[in-house]
């Protein structure tokens, strides 16, 4: 189960970093999706790496023991300083820090945070640990305290990155109006901080250590449900932009589906007399199905009632029923909406007699406008 996870959550922050991609080869990007694609694209290849089927297969071919443990979390370390670069470019990021985030940031900017990776390296080829059951196991006192230091160097400069971009995307927010981007920027901090937490989870390992010398491999169900919830609300921090036009289209999807639903049983008492207003009579097993296009299904249906509409009129003025209007004469350019309301609130139609009776006209609807060939 969380082999599945930790490679859903992958593969969700490749996509979007292999979207950006596109972006990046092109002259005059800014640096902040620069840097965001690259922690997307290093973070989901750790997790990939770091998954537990991962170090199962790839650690028989290592070249040393542990050896996916390792490359995963340089990969990690990687990902966590993209996001100290990425911090800097964010907007209002480069303004005076005061407290607690600019001492942090003097922790993991050079020259001190060039040296994260080569002690984490030294640490861990130091410790000299083991494999038992694809847990890593380090002996003696010394072993393990070394592989605990290595535990916490990674989970600490994490930490540390990921608090810095924190700091930076809450001063940005703050100077935003309201609107889709500060609720992007609040999403992406809301992300980092639940990321935060997914790092934090590392303390876990290093008490694990301390105790037994024994550390489970690759990412436990608690990590894997914290990584994939910090992917979930970072993805959709980062897409805030395409809400919009996407909530419009369903919205307005949904309100031409009810209408069009609202009318079927008026509609479906009219075909019954007269089958020929149908402009065209769907299969079986696709009247099941809802309308693709709502809006012209709806446009449709107004239209097809219409026509029955005239030819009741008629029959209740005395005159000959002749055949139905052409199909595809409709309302020009009146509102479907409004039409369809029009409708509903208009005298309800009987159930159709077992005989081929006339049935009441309903409510006489607006049709000055209709010209032939008016529906497309």
């Amino acid at each position: 189960m969380s082999d599945a996870l930790v490679y859903l959550s992958a593969l969700m922050v490749g996509v979007l970093g292999l979207s950006r991609l596109v972006l990046v080869r092109h002259d005059g990007v800014i640096p902040a999706v620069r840097h965001g694609t690259t922690f997307a694209l290093t973070q989901a290849a750790a997790m990939v790496v770091a998954a537990p089927e991962s170090i199962a297969l790839i650690g028989r071919r290592g070249p040393f023991p542990n050896a996916p443990v390792l490359i995963g979390d340089l990969l990690r370390l990687t990902a966590a300083g993209s996001l100290l670069l990425l911090a800097d470019h964010v907007p209002a990021a480069g303004r005076t820090r005061s407290g607690w985030p600019r001492a942090v940031a003097a922790l993991v900017r050079p020259p001190l945070g060039r040296l994260v990776l080569p002690v984490a390296v030294l640490l861990f080829l130091c410790a000299r640990t083991g494999e038992l059951h694809g847990a890593e196991t380090a002996t003696g006192d010394a072993h393990r305290l070394l592989l605990a230091g290595y535990d916490l160097t990674v989970m600490l400069y994490t930490c540390c990155c990921l608090a810095v971009l924190a700091a930076a995307l809450r001063r940005c927010a703050r100077e935003l109006d309201d609107g889709l981007l500060r609720r992007g920027v609040t999403l992406l901090r809301v992300s980092v901080l639940v990321g935060t937490a997914w790092a934090a989870w590392g303390t876990d390992d290093v008490v694990d250590v301390l105790r037994g010398g024994i550390q489970q491999g690759g990412e436990d169900p608690v990590s894997a449900v914290l990584g994939l919830a910090c992917v979930s609300v970072a993805v959709l921090g980062a897409t805030v932009s395409l809400w919009s036009p996407v909530t419009r289209a369903v919205s307005g999807w949904l309100a031409d589906y009810r209408r069009y639903r609202a009318l079927g049983p008026l509609w479906q008492t009219l075909h019954r007399q007269l089958p020929q207003i149908a402009l065209r009579t769907p299969s079986r097993w696709r009247a099941w199905l809802p309308p693709l296009y709502a809006h012209f299904a709806l446009y449709r249906r107004i239209i097809e009632i219409h026509d029955a509409q005239l030819v009741l009129r008629t029959a209740a003025d005395g005159a000959t029923a002749g055949p139905a209007p052409a199909p595809g004469s409709g309302p020009g350019s009146a509102d479907l909406r409004l039409e369809a309301e029009t409708l509903l609130r208009g005298p309800a139609l009987p159930a159709a007699p077992a005989t081929r009776a006339a049935v009441p006209a309903p409510a006489p609807a607006r049709s000055s406008g209709r010209t032939p060939g008016g529906a497309r």
